[in-house]
């Protein structure tokens, strides 16, 4: 109610001061010096009227009209941001995995062999072996080794077979990978990650 009384007021004023410079000019007509007064005064009176029609209009903006315009200065000031920053990671280069590649270590009739990613294995099935180590290159720290049909005896299956006495008799002929029951696979991991396969073939 007060802000509506006070737009009245303004609007009034300003049309006060627009009929006051009517007058001063009809004045100055017929006295120059009493219109050229009554012009001044008139001037200063519509500078005073014009000033709090500014502030009663423009100053006094709803607040929630306030709040929207804040809110789409956020959204905008947010969105150039999210847009800078989509811009940068574009000119980022993008870090290509590094590959991993491994070594099998295999005791067997007491001698040590070196086996690589893919590689078979034959190993006469009377004979006993073991999976001394599993070597990364780069280095990853802990690996698995985990010889798919194997669990050693009176042990949980934790999926690391390395550092176990192996021999085809201990294995579960279900998790040969071929048809004669004579194929089976070490899969080699590094968390849930496969970094790769040896095959052993029992003959």
């Amino acid at each position: 109610m007060t802000q509506i009384f006070g737009r009245i007021v303004a609007v009034v004023l300003v049309s006060l001061s627009v009929i006051l410079l009517i007058i001063s000019e009809e004045m100055s007509r017929m006295n120059r010096k009493k219109g050229g007064f009554s012009f001044i005064i008139s001037l200063i009176f519509t500078g005073i009227s014009f000033y709090y029609f500014y502030i009663i209009f423009y100053q006094n903006i709803p607040s929630s009209i306030l709040k929207r315009e804040l809110a789409l200065t956020s959204f905008q000031k947010k969105r150039t941001e999210t847009v800078k920053k989509l811009k940068e990671i574009k000119k980022q280069p993008v870090k290509k995995e590094e590959k991993v590649s491994f070594f099998v270590y295999i005791k067997v009739n007491g001698e040590t062999l070196k086996v690589a990613p893919g590689d078979e294995v034959e190993i006469h099935k009377d004979t006993k072996f073991k999976i001394e180590k599993v070597e990364t290159k780069p280095d990853t720290g802990y690996v698995k080794g985990n010889f798919i049909g194997f669990v050693p005896k009176g042990r949980r299956n934790t999926g690391q077979d390395v550092g176990y006495w192996i021999s085809y008799k201990s294995l579960r002929k279900n998790k040969a990978i071929d048809k004669n029951k004579t194929k089976f696979e070490l899969v080699v991991k590094k968390g849930k990650k496969i970094l790769g396969k040896v095959y052993f073939k029992f003959i």
